[in-house]
């Protein structure tokens, strides 16, 4: 997997990163003001995410991923409004918490990505439709291990579908995860 790309988003290097954690982020999502409601579709391609995310921040409602897509709600593919949302062909380069996470967002196509170095998921997706088509997933690390919590018995996995609906998920691949490579519900099947 190709980590560098030309088109780049770096966290600041600092002293302290090492300890605190805090990294870039980006976020698309939608909000309303003044009764008008805004609301942000991301076409992302051959970018390259720098020592982002922020350690600890997880949460459904505030997730500090590198990318997250956050009440985002429909994605329509080719869209002539263009309302569509997709990642392809990105790399994240050592992050400090998931890679890429999609919360009440549906029908995204996250395809042909590189990620490298996450903190406690690698993709972890809570919405319906998603399509995640040959992406990998590289080195998570459990966040129990390395923060010395001993009481942590969280198994996550570097794709965590546990919480989304019908999601499109081949050819993919999950190498050094501390925990799980895969963890989802499955799918009912009829037969």
């Amino acid at each position: 997997g190709l980590l560098s790309r030309n088109i780049r988003i770096i966290g600041q290097d600092y002293a302290d990163i090492g300890e605190e954690q805090f990294g870039a982020r980006v976020l698309v999502s939608k909000f309303t003001q003044d009764g008008t409601e805004y609301r942000g579709y991301a076409k992302i391609s051959n970018v390259e995410f720098v020592r982002a995310g922020q350690e600890g921040w997880t949460d459904a409602f505030d997730p500090r991923y590198s990318l997250a897509f956050l009440n985002h709600e429909d994605s329509t593919d080719n869209d002539e409004f263009n309302k569509e949302s997709y990642v392809k062909k990105c790399a994240f380069n050592y992050n400090y918490n998931a890679a890429l996470g999609t919360f009440n967002t549906n029908n995204v196509l996250i395809e042909d990505n590189v990620v490298f170095r996450t903190m406690e998921y690698g993709i972890r997706d809570e919405g319906i439709g998603n399509r995640f088509i040959h992406n990998l997933v590289v080195l998570t690390r459990f966040v129990g291990i390395h923060k010395d919590q001993r009481q942590n018995f969280f198994k996550h996995g570097c794709f965590q579908f546990k919480e989304s609906l019908d999601p499109e998920f081949r050819d993919n691949a999950a190498a050094g995860c501390e925990r799980a490579g895969f963890a989802g519900t499955g799918h009912i099947c009829s037969s």
